[in-house]
């Protein structure tokens, strides 16, 4: 009877020996096991993972000495933690389970059925999963569009992106913070995980992308240099000369609001705070994850030396500029003197949205 030949040698581990006796029937019989334990083993490598954990401990850490990337581990263990065994339809790949682990159980049951019976292929259930999230978001009570945020968080088609008065339901009341709408956009637009996604802001002052962050069910760390009295989630941190907390690392998304910073503390040299504030990002970043640089044009830092200070930085690529208009108003004696000396007065602010290498 024909079977494969292995060996504890490495080297050997690394490629099929079949027998020279192998009947056709038997070669066949090995394909498909083959392909049911590529089909299994991100489960069985999860179940694994998690067992260990349970049972061990922090001892368990010591597998990762094994030629396994951690990644691997994490996603396996997060799709086999998520996914009850009796949830599982054997028909349908793990890749597709992988999809809808961030659902809860009844909406898990409800996607892996239709997928079964419908055919549907890994791309399918991801474009579904995504439009089941923003309908979870949208406001019942609202009939326009389908594409709106409850309390009016609408989402944009353009890269030209308006928004009224920031709504005071999303992080502190006051009606100088960053617009809550303007983080759902980002978070929705960019989305670029696979499981548990992790988001940190440098400049929370107000609590607000750590509120939105939630409403999508986002693990979420913020920090401010002067935190509102009454944001309790967001920690105090001294970003200019501080580190991040060790804990932090592999962000899908970094936010940083360079105006609420350089706005708030005169006395910072905006390009020292910057660069330094992209190195640190870029150390707790992922690859493929993002930095959204939220800023405008102020008397001594313009949106020229923003892309100047991005350039020299070799970790990142700008892959979106997004225009929002600000609400700066003035006088007809402005509009005169900014004619008169050739200058452009300012009506945008602008979110550059960077990709880590």
């Amino acid at each position: 009877m024909g079977e494969i030949v292995n060996t504890e040698n490495r080297r050997e581990s690394h490629y099929l020996q079949i027998a020279d006796d192998t009947s056709f029937d038997q070669w066949v019989e090995m394909g498909v096991k083959l392909v049911q334990t590529t089909q299994n083993i991100m489960w069985w490598l999860g179940d694994w993972w998690n067992f260990g954990e349970r049972k061990y401990g922090e001892a368990a850490s010591q597998a990762i000495s094994m030629e396994i990337p951690y990644s691997t581990f994490s996603k396996a263990s997060y799709v086999a933690r998520k996914v009850d065994v009796d949830r599982r339809v054997p028909e349908l790949s793990w890749s597709i389970h992988c999809e809808v682990a961030q659902l809860d159980p009844d909406d898990q049951d409800l996607f892996l059925a239709k997928a079964r019976d419908n055919g549907h292929t890994v791309a399918r259930v991801r474009e579904d999963v995504k439009r089941h999230k923003v309908k979870e978001l949208v406001d019942p009570d609202d009939s326009t569009n389908g594409v709106m945020l409850s309390e009016n968080i609408n989402f944009k088609a353009s890269n030209v992106w308006t928004f009224g008065k920031p709504l005071q339901s999303y992080g502190v009341i006051d009606d100088q913070k960053t617009p809550p709408q303007l983080i759902a956009n980002l978070l929705y637009f960019f989305e670029n995980h696979d499981d548990d996604p992790l988001v940190v802001d440098l400049t929370d002052k107000y609590q607000v992308t750590n509120d939105v962050a939630k409403v999508f069910g986002y693990k979420v760390h913020s920090y401010d240099l002067y935190p509102h009295a009454q944001a309790k989630k967001v920690k105090s941190i001294d970003l200019v000369t501080e580190k991040f907390p060790e804990f932090v690392s592999n962000a899908d998304y970094v936010f940083l609001n360079i105006l609420d910073y350089l706005d708030n503390s005169a006395d910072i040299d905006p390009e020292m705070f910057l660069r330094h504030q992209v190195v640190n990002a870029g150390t707790v970043m992922k690859p493929g994850s993002q930095l959204f640089l939220i800023a405008k044009d102020l008397e001594n830092w313009k949106l020229e030396n923003t892309f100047s200070l991005v350039y020299d930085e070799n970790d990142f690529d700008v892959v979106e500029f997004i225009s929002i208009p600000n609400k700066d108003t003035y006088t007809k004696d402005d509009e005169l003197k900014a004619i008169a000396d050739k200058t452009l007065l300012n009506k945008f602010g602008y979110v550059l949205v960077l990709e880590k290498r």
